[in-house]
């Protein structure tokens, strides 16, 4: 696989160059479809704007982040923030 970094640009790009890349089906950002990653959970569709993310988050976990407090696992840092926040107190803003 082509892919010199786990960033959100560097999935996109790959996707542009190794999945979207003939005429039967160009990549446009306002359309819809639905991760063909094999063994992907996720049965609605999705803007292609929203692949990257949803790459790096639940396939590659790039972004992946643990409570300090208590050792719950979040797919990315604000949801981790959110929650210690909510569970734990505090301000956690801008912690990543």
């Amino acid at each position: 696989m082509d892919l010199p970094s786990s960033t959100f640009s560097a999935i996109e790009s790959h996707l542009k160059r190794y999945h979207f890349c003939n005429d039967i089906e160009d990549w446009v950002p306002s359309k819809r479809g639905e991760c063909r990653w094999d063994g992907c959970v996720w049965q609605r569709p999705m803007y292609y704007r929203s692949f990257a993310k949803h790459i790096a988050t639940q396939h590659l976990r790039s972004t992946a982040a643990v409570c300090q407090d208590c050792g719950e696992d979040f797919t990315r840092g604000d949801s981790r923030n959110r929650h210690m926040h909510l569970k734990h107190g505090g301000s956690v803003l801008g912690r990543d």
